[in-house]
């Protein structure tokens, strides 16, 4: 489905499953979780277009990902728990970063089983851990084509994007969040109900009220953001107004910012913007050092050292020298990867010079100290007093006052003199939300508000004062992370994908799945594909599997395997073994079948042998021969029965006495199995809305045409009845991807039932786990 840009529904119901504000990178990854779960759900953006900053962004954290593996990086979890606890000094909520930890990984295999590719792990400063995952893409927008895939991935399973589509307020009923009011074109105002709403707006990066309210800075004047338009805090607002408690307000991802004005660039790769990470001199307005500016390695810490500066600025001071030398030889350390070590700021001169020609008065290029502070606007006296206590510590090697490390004490000598006004920067807020480890919002009483999830920076708790530059790449890393938890416990609470809460695991596994070229097989193997499964599909014939794999990702391998012949299926066995390669399988789907209608009496003897065959004889061949592989994968068995084998139809003989023998089978299964902890479920649905209608009518009308001429006043009128009931049970059948969820619910759920039932026309069906 194409993403509208007038905001308007593209036939979308006033109904659906999950709606989710914001189509960023958390927003992104909600949709696509939600939807890998088979929820209907809708996302509307306010801005023409998807991706918001997240397009900007170069990496993300993680830690003991595949790649970090294969790169022999040994940082584990825990130690990565605690780095980040400890560098927020327990500030964090503990358990929120727990869950982001943990889940980490699994969000970068989650990301490249989609498409999306990285250049490798990369260190955020000298000797860092390697935590930054790199994305693969241009230079200055690297996770554009993140952003373009997960987007495509998610419509591809039925989720709606609608961009220039105001989401502004939450609906509310008994004390439970259950959809929003979107605002159109001309105001008009329309409501959208779904079970739960996801929160990912952005945060209020230019919400200047919000901004000096929390952190007294002024936006526009000494703070200004970086890549953000539109961050008006609305989505915070309309979660505060349904009840949500607040955390995390006023802590920003600051950088050490750089000059304003005519001439200058204020994306983050100019090279301007990279004066002010060099660790040369700084001064603050009364021409005084502050801090050590080697911390600028580390530039969360330069910025907050800023932020406490009269006027919240300062001036970044080198040389004519030090500039030649960053031209000739290159600089030593990075600005992410937009300018890595040993980038040379050949144009750095022609760049200042053209904006202080320009008339920006934050370049101050001078000849002389003298001049230099009159440009500042700083006293001399104490300006040069500056000079000489800093000039004498570089040619001592020691810094007295902030114990500078002497490699990173360069002179400011002359005789041509720079200095660069630098303000702060920020790339994000980072909070404003509180909730809990599921990404459930909370209100004041650290009660969950039912129905109301929030996902990256909308949600507070990661932090505590400060941008952890110990977990770079952090703020596109919780993003995805906090999404992905958000969008399927949110999917969840409408019924799909098991119980909420339920932590996804990072390897799923491998699972073989019998008949899937269409019905509850083929939604079967698109949905555990997407739900991080590796997927052995069985099909019949090559034009199936050529469906399957362009509908699919990598992971899914299509297996040749007619259930009815005893070879094939061993050869299928023999060949997921080999792929698996000494793995075992989490999961055994036994769902081939169909029926054959007609009346015992004049069935074609091998037709209703090949039927029981298919629908018992061959489930069983296909158990005894992959068992082993279920056992060594400490996996489990799942047999689509049929209501047909509890409410026999006419002419359905040898389909439901296959299907009551395979629930027997099931049954004693269960019991052999128990011991060896293999578990073996039964999932019992009704009609099913598929293309089976459609043969058992044509079957119908074929079996007719060939009754003989004795068993016509036999049969003949009740074939035609037959006709009647099969019409109405088409019209009562549940969708495929429903008997799928609840496959995929009997595959992960801990403790399975020993059966599942599910459509109207079963008896004493409950209802589907939720």
């Amino acid at each position: 489905m194409s993403e509208r840009k007038d905001g308007k529904a593209n036939g979308a119901p006033g109904e659906t499953d999950v709606v989710v504000v914001g189509a960023g990178g958390a927003g992104l990854a909600a949709a696509l979780s939600a939807a890998q779960t088979g929820a209907r759900l809708v996302v509307f953006e306010k801005q023409g277009a998807i991706g918001g900053t997240t397009r900007f962004a170069e990496g993300m954290f993680a830690v003991q990902s595949e790649i970090q593996r294969a790169d022999y990086v040994a940082m584990t979890r825990d130690e990565a728990f605690k780095m980040i606890m400890e560098y927020s000094h327990w500030r964090a909520n503990a358990r929120l970063v727990r869950a982001f930890v943990d889940e980490s990984a699994g969000t970068i295999s989650w990301l490249q089983r989609q498409g999306v590719e990285f250049i490798g792990v990369k260190p955020m400063w000298p000797d860092s851990p390697r935590l930054w995952h790199v994305l693969k893409g241009p230079v200055h927008t690297r996770a554009r084509p993140m952003v373009n895939t997960l987007a495509a991935a998610a419509k591809k399973l039925g989720a709606e994007i609608h961009l220039k589509a105001r989401v502004v307020s939450l609906l509310r009923e008994k004390g439970a969040v259950c959809g929003v009011m979107v605002g159109e074109r001309g105001g008009v105002r329309r409501e959208v109900r779904a079970s739960s709403v996801v929160v990912a707006s952005g945060g209020y990066s230019n919400d200047a009220q919000l901004i000096n309210e929390y952190t007294g800075l002024k936006l526009g004047e000494n703070v200004f953001p970086i890549s953000n338009t539109g961050k008006d805090g609305d989505g915070l607002r309309m979660a505060w107004e349904a009840g949500a408690a607040q955390e995390g307000m006023g802590v920003l991802q600051l950088t050490g910012g750089g000059p304003v004005g005519p001439g200058f660039n204020s994306a983050l790769a100019s090279q301007l913007a990279w004066i002010s990470c060099f660790p040369g001199l700084w001064v603050n307005a009364n021409g005084e050092r502050f801090c050590d500016e080697s911390t600028s390695y580390f530039f969360p810490h330069l910025a907050n050292a800023i932020a406490r500066q009269p006027g919240s600025f300062a001036f970044a001071v080198f040389d004519e020298s030090q500039e030649r030398d960053m031209a000739e030889r290159g600089v030593d350390f990075s600005m992410g990867m937009f300018l890595q070590p040993g980038t040379r700021l050949q144009g750095l001169r022609e760049i200042m010079e053209g904006a202080k020609e320009r008339g920006n008065p934050n370049i101050i290029a001078a000849d002389s100290l003298a001049e230099l502070a009159a440009g500042m606007g700083v006293g001399e006296d104490r300006l040069r007093g500056t000079f000489d206590d800093y000039n004498l510590a570089c040619d001592r090697g020691r810094d007295p006052f902030y114990a500078k490390d002497a490699k990173h004490l360069f002179p400011v000598q002359g005789p041509r003199v720079y200095a660069i006004r630098c303000s702060l920067g920020f790339l994000s807020t980072l909070g404003g939300i509180k909730i809990d480890h599921r990404t459930q919002v909370m209100d004041a009483n650290d009660d969950v508000i039912p129905g109301l999830y929030a996902a990256g920076v909308d949600a507070g708790g990661l932090y505590g004062d400060s941008y952890d530059l110990c977990a770079p790449g952090s703020t596109l890393g919780f993003a995805l992370t906090s999404g992905r938890i958000a969008g399927r416990n949110a999917a969840a609470r409408a019924g799909f994908g098991g119980a909420e809460g339920v932590a996804m695991d990072t390897e799923k596994g491998a699972v073989v799945i019998t008949g899937c070229s269409s019905g509850v097989g083929w939604a079967t193997a698109l949905l555990l594909d997407g739900l991080g499964y590796r997927v052995f599909a069985g099909v019949r014939k090559e034009a199936d599997a050529q469906n399957l794999r362009a509908a699919a990702s990598a992971n899914l391998t299509p297996v040749f395997m007619d259930i009815t012949d005893h070879e094939s299926v061993a050869q299928a066995a023999s060949a997921v073994r080999a792929e698996l390669g000494g793995a075992g399988l989490a999961g055994l789907v036994n769902n081939a079948g169909g029926g054959l209608s007609g009346p015992f009496e004049f069935t074609p003897w091998d037709e209703f042998v090949h039927q029981v065959r298919l629908n018992f004889i061959g489930h069983a061949d296909v158990i005894r021969s992959f068992l082993a592989l279920v056992r060594q994968g400490g996996g489990r068995v799942v047999s689509v029965g049929s209501v047909g084998a509890l409410l026999p139809l006419p002419f359905s003989s040898a389909y439901s006495s296959a299907k009551a023998a395979l629930h027997a089978f099931n049954a004693s299964l269960r019991v052999e199995l128990a011991p060896q902890g293999i578990p073996v479920v039964l999932i019992v649905p009704g009609a099913v809305a598929t293309r089976i209608w459609d043969k058992l009518e044509s079957e119908r009308q074929r079996l007719g045409a060939l009754l003989p001429e004795e068993g016509r006043p036999l049969y003949g009128e009740m074939l035609e009845q037959f006709g009647e009931i099969t019409a109405e049970l088409s019209q009562v059948g549940v969708a495929p991807i429903s008997v799928a969820k609840l496959i995929a619910h009997a595959l992960s759920w801990p403790n399975p039932k020993d059966e599942y039932r599910i459509g109207r026309d079963v008896p004493r069906s409950p209802r589907p786990p939720r």
